[in-house]
């Protein structure tokens, strides 16, 4: 039977059916997250609230709130997901868009990144990665029957990209703009983009990137201070070095959950984008290969998934799946290179772990598209297809 068919069954079914392995990983880096969150930011918020439970009470609800949008996601027929597509570059560029307007956006740290609903602040670029992934994955399948991707196939989506990525770097957010570009060349690998475009790609990215930091005096500075850090040891190297003492002092074992030095007012945002300098000093390097493992098993089962489905004919859920994969696969090793001072410092949040509500939510809904389209899938395991 014909894709079209298959995608109708995919559609139509609503039997029960679950990954529990992918279930059970997520969960434990979700656990993870929250233990962590209590133990970096314990400091902090006694310093700020008199709290110390602050910021974990926060997370606990950001999760609240990612779980009832993931069971929502579960519960919905997948047609919704195809039939949304559509309007997912317009609402993502819109959010983009409305951050650097006056009165809407929020500075944090010298970036408009921040949109504020009440005490909530949502950082956009985490929703509308999503929701370009989304966009992507339903614009690839239009092609997927063709052996060879055409370059035509390339201009809607790079020309969202490119206006995403302008909006991005006015904000500026350098970070999500570099995992959003690779995060498409991987969904354009799969979709069947010839390796000399795909490396045309990559070198125009590349020199892309290349002449940002040449004419932006801050990111020189900061690719200075990522290679030599100790050069400005009280500047732009302080946060590296701190980063860099808290893994190495963990030794294999590390000091004991609770224990770490670095998180007392010494490392920046150690509870958000350097959770792992401090989790690597209270677990060691054997919590650091756990952890390793477990982000391993996550993005496997998850390729897992795009395989079946693109087995099975399913090219937007192929797509969709891979994407994710790649997204958090990507944003996880960035993460953990920076803190290890093998990447310039960038403000990405390793995701179901780091502090942080629009990272929290935005990556339990994306692993929830995975259990319902993973879902669909068993439930047409057997039929003709």
């Amino acid at each position: 039977m014909r894709a079209r068919t298959v995608g109708v069954e995919l559609q139509t079914a609503t039997a029960a059916g679950l990954d529990a392995v992918l279930l059970a990983v997520g969960s434990v880096l979700v656990g993870i997250g929250l233990i962590m969150t209590f133990s970096a930011s314990y400091d902090t918020a006694m310093s700020w609230t008199g709290d110390p439970a602050y910021f974990l009470r926060r997370q606990m609800a950001f999760l609240a709130v990612g779980l009832a949008l993931g069971m929502a996601v579960w519960s919905a027929p997948m047609r919704w997901f195809s039939l949304l597509a559509p309007w997912c570059p317009v609402l993502a560029l819109l959010l983009l868009s409305i951050v650097l307007a006056p009165g809407f956006g929020e500075t944090v740290n010298g970036s408009r990144r921040w949109l504020a609903l009440g005490p909530i602040m949502v950082q956009v670029s985490e929703v509308a990665r999503l929701l370009l992934v989304v966009f992507m994955a339903a614009h690839l399948e239009r092609y997927a029957a063709k052996a060879d991707l055409p370059p035509v196939a390339l201009a809607l989506p790079m020309a969202v990209l490119c206006v995403a990525g302008w909006l991005l770097l006015l904000e500026p957010d350098l970070g999500a703009l570099v995992v959003l570009w690779a995060v498409v060349a991987i969904m354009l690998f799969v979709a069947g983009l010839r390796w000399t475009h795909l490396l045309f790609f990559g070198v125009c990215g590349f020199a892309g990137l290349a002449g940002l930091v040449w004419h932006s005096s801050y990111r020189l500075e900061r690719l200075l201070s990522f290679m030599d850090p100790w050069a400005d040891p009280l500047g732009h190297g302080y946060q590296l070095i701190h980063s860099l003492m808290a893994i190495g002092s963990g030794g294999l074992w590390g000091s004991g959950l609770g224990a770490s030095m670095q998180k007392l007012a010494y490392l920046p945002e150690a509870h958000t984008d350097f959770i792992y300098a401090i989790y690597a000093e209270e677990t060691g390097l054997m919590g650091s290969l756990l952890l390793l493992l477990l982000y391993g098993v996550l993005v496997m089962r998850i390729v897992r998934v795009s395989q079946r489905a693109m087995v099975a004919g399913w090219g937007f859920a192929a797509y969709l799946v891979m994407g994710i994969a790649a997204w958090f696969g990507l944003q996880t090793a960035i993460n953990m290179a920076v803190a290890m001072g093998l990447l310039p410092t960038k403000g990405l949040t390793m995701p179901l772990v780091s502090y942080g509500g629009s990272s929290l939510v935005t990556s339990t809904v994306a692993l929830a598209m995975v259990l319902r389209i993973d879902r669909a899938i068993r439930q047409a395991k057997g039929r003709t297809i």
